[in-house]
């Protein structure tokens, strides 16, 4: 008799904890969401869903305790619970798919039951990724009056991965390095444009943000030039080149500033 109302009591917290989650008694279709893409729960919804299975879980318990003692011979007592009109086939589904009951496992389920386990399963293929989600290791917090810092250590890269940077010893003569001074190597987008602003004479448009190294580039090509016109190889400070350019060949300067 007792198991008999626990049978009933159980089954009808499960009841109401399918209403409350908006969980059908048994979803024989499989998931609403097992062709989607992407779902979107609150975090409300899911705990109500989890309570549902947990109840269902232990509804099924209770029935299979109280029908193998004999407490409830048929279905039909379970009616008394009201309107609910406890569900024995559902529970049992239940029971299976969440792992309760008095059956559990492969062992314990029909052939049909199989069958609809494995119609439930994702598409042979399948792949699920769970990105990791946190900040990285090493990262600083700083608590302030009303504020929070969080430092965050920079990602250490992959050198091969890195662009190029040209050194300058190996890439031009040591009188060509000398407009350079103090500078060992080009950063990346130096690097990128050398090429065409120190071996050619074509137009340059850089767009990069204050202070990326634009002048150097702008030298880049008036080194060229001077290299070029056969000055640089004659002075030992290539700035003093500048006082040569549109010279008319005579030392005077055809340009009316310097």
């Amino acid at each position: 008799r007792f198991l008999r109302e626990e049978a009933i009591e159980a089954a009808s917290i499960a009841a109401v904890a399918r209403a409350a989650a908006g969980m059908s008694p048994v979803d024989r279709n499989g998931p609403a969401s097992a062709t989607a893409t992407h779902t979107v729960s609150r975090r409300s919804d899911k705990e109500a869903q989890k309570f549902a299975k947990k109840a269902a879980k232990r509804a099924a318990a209770a029935l299979a305790a109280a029908k193998e003692a004999g407490d409830i011979l048929d279905d039909e007592d379970l009616e008394l619970i009201g309107p609910s009109k406890f569900d024995s086939d559902a529970l049992q589904t239940e029971g299976y798919v969440f792992g309760s009951g008095g059956n559990i496992g492969l062992e314990g389920m029909t052939k049909e039951e199989i069958q609809e386990m494995q119609r439930r399963l994702a598409p042979e293929g399948t792949k699920q990724y769970y990105e990791p989600k946190g900040l990285p290791p090493g990262t600083e917090r700083e608590y302030g009056p009303g504020y929070e810092m969080v430092t965050i250590p920079a990602p250490i890269r992959d050198q091969s991965k890195l662009h190029l940077r040209i050194d300058l010893d190996s890439a031009m003569s040591a009188q060509c390095c000398k407009a350079f001074a103090g500078t060992s190597s080009l950063n990346p987008m130096q690097s990128e444009v050398f090429d065409a602003a120190f071996h050619t004479q074509e137009n340059l448009l850089i767009c990069a943000p204050t202070n990326a190294g634009k002048k150097n580039v702008a030298m880049l090509t008036v080194v060229a030039h001077l290299r070029e016109k056969g000055i640089i190889k004659n002075e030992k400070d290539p700035y003093a080149a500048y006082s040569h350019i549109g010279d008319d060949g005579g030392g005077r300067n055809s340009s009316s500033s310097q």
